[in-house]
């Protein structure tokens, strides 16, 4: 799927981008839209978000690669998609709270 693609290829710079400090407000542009009335962005959202979390933890400890700011808004995303009533929200979640 092409939400898929957008969300690995996102990752992939992200986890090159976020350690250096760079691209912070990726991390804001995904918490606000955790929250859009259109399902399909919020679902692009929560995984692009856990595939961030993939891919930083390959690189090494996400705790120690990420300022703590940026951790938590990434973590409230996930964590706050469990109180969703879409099923599919909830599971792409529960993939990404593994991966983070």
């Amino acid at each position: 799927m092409v939400r898929q693609a957008a969300s690995s290829l996102i990752s992939h710079i992200a986890a090159i981008e976020l350690p250096r400090n760079n691209w912070n407000n990726l991390v804001d542009i995904l918490f606000n839209n955790f929250t859009h009335t259109d399902t399909s962005v919020r679902l692009s959202c929560i995984e692009t978000t856990g595939y961030i979390c993939e891919e930083l933890i390959k690189i090494g400890n996400i705790t120690a690669i990420l300022p703590p700011d940026i951790r938590e808004k990434l973590v409230s995303v996930l964590a706050g998609s469990l109180d969703n009533t879409n099923t599919e929200i909830v599971i792409i979640a529960l993939k990404a709270i593994f991966n983070a």
